[in-house]
């Protein structure tokens, strides 16, 4: 029924093309930044985004490029969305840090009821090399907590498998993510090795 009820509130979110940005002057009270531990080297890093205040990030979208064959560019994972909620479950939308145009938005994954997203693992291929095909990030699933011994992994479809998995530190007690921050190369050129998605980092907040 929870999954249920959020996914009709992002689909809700989605139809009318409102996000749950913060409002103006609206402020986080940020105790601890989460960074990737094998992120890619290109791109630059795009601005933060946070779930407005008093929500959490409880779920979270992947948009990725699927392989397209030996003889073109593949991009891997391409946006991460995020899902806020207040704790009580209700609802607040989305928001990215930022997306490059290839692939397309997987289906959501979610915290269990109550819990809310406080850890990350990210996959990346590490750099191949001239001439090779680079696709720098592929994958990304989270660890849900709340309370000692209540914690899940939750990892959204069709992520894609080059490279290897690491894992972030997490969040303090009493906090969860609440904010994002991608490192993004934009679209180079058709005759380039486009990596789009390299890097991530997470945002935890106590208020």
């Amino acid at each position: 029924m929870y999954f249920a009820s959020l996914c009709a509130v992002y689909a809700l979110f989605e139809s009318i093309g409102a996000f749950g940005y913060l409002l103006p002057g609206e402020l986080r009270n940020v105790v601890t930044i989460l960074g990737s531990r094998n992120g890619g080297p290109f791109g630059s890093w795009r601005d933060n985004q946070y779930c407005p205040r008093s929500t959490y990030a409880v779920g979270y979208q992947i948009k990725v490029e699927q392989s397209v064959g030996s003889h073109d560019d593949d991009t891997a994972l391409n946006g991460i969305s995020l899902v806020c909620a207040n704790l009580d479950g209700e609802g607040f939308g989305t928001v990215s840090s930022g997306f490059e145009q290839f692939g397309s938005w997987y289906g959501i994954a979610t915290c269990p009821h109550g819990l809310f997203m406080i850890q990350f693992n990210f996959r990346v291929e590490p750099y191949l090399g001239h001439g090779d095909d680079d696709t720098t990030a592929n994958d990304i699933e989270f660890i849900c907590d709340r309370s000692p011994n209540t914690q899940a992994v939750i990892h959204a479809p069709e992520g894609t498998t080059w490279g290897s998995w690491a894992l972030s530190s997490a969040c303090p007690l009493n906090s969860g993510i609440c904010g994002i921050q991608t490192k993004i190369e934009s679209y180079l050129s058709h005759n380039e090795d486009d990596t789009t998605l390299n890097d991530v980092k997470m945002f935890c907040c106590d208020d």
